[in-house]
């Protein structure tokens, strides 16, 4: 993912998880995660930086008994959902996709917590403008259940339904998306 300022992120997944997001960042080291959580000390970070080792600070500080495995996986996965809030930017971006064998045993971030996380990022960091701009072309296109439509899928107790009682069935009325738009009484933004 390279945004307008050029500088380049990427997300790896496997299976439908997110396993990996690197991106030019200096903010979520986990470290300062670890300490943050209140899992270790500043002093015990320090400690575990001055023992020179081949293995990553984590993997220190787990050998030298300072951190247990449980603390390290909720870290990473914590450091994950952080690096991944951030390659969510206002601007253009260019995403390329490249395949390749990825063999990974972790801490990751599956695919029903990464919903959760773009239901409250297109609330907080997507403009309505935009929304609009980009689902204009779908106006005439029918409200249709899919193959995997399920009345009682997770999605529906998520707070834009909750809050929102009407939107299921007006969804499902078999409207376009312009007619839901302009006849369902449900306010633009949360259309």
């Amino acid at each position: 993912i390279v945004d307008e300022k050029n500088q380049v992120s990427g997300i790896s997944l496997r299976e439908g998880h997110v396993v990996g997001v690197d991106v030019p960042d200096h903010e979520t080291f986990l470290g300062q995660i670890l300490i943050a959580g209140g899992f270790i000390t500043h002093p015990d970070l320090e400690e575990s930086l001055k023992v020179k080792s081949e293995k990553k600070i984590g993997q220190k500080m787990i050998h030298e008994n300072v951190l247990s495995p449980h603390a390290f996986d909720w870290a990473l996965q914590e450091q994950l959902t952080i690096r991944l809030s951030k390659v969510l930017v206002a601007g253009n971006i260019q995403v390329n996709f490249v395949s390749n064998p990825l063999d990974y045993e972790g801490p990751s971030i599956p695919p029903s917590d990464f919903a959760h996380f773009l239901h409250d990022w297109i609330a907080s960091k997507i403009p309505v403008e935009w929304l609009k701009v980009h689902y204009r072309t779908w106006a005439t296109k029918k409200m249709m259940k899919g193959p995997k439509w399920s009345e009682d899928h997770e999605i529906m107790s998520w707070p834009l339904f909750t809050a929102n009682s009407d939107l299921r069935k007006v969804f499902l009325s078999g409207v376009t998306i312009g007619e839901l738009i302009e006849k369902s009484g449900i306010s633009e933004k949360v259309l």
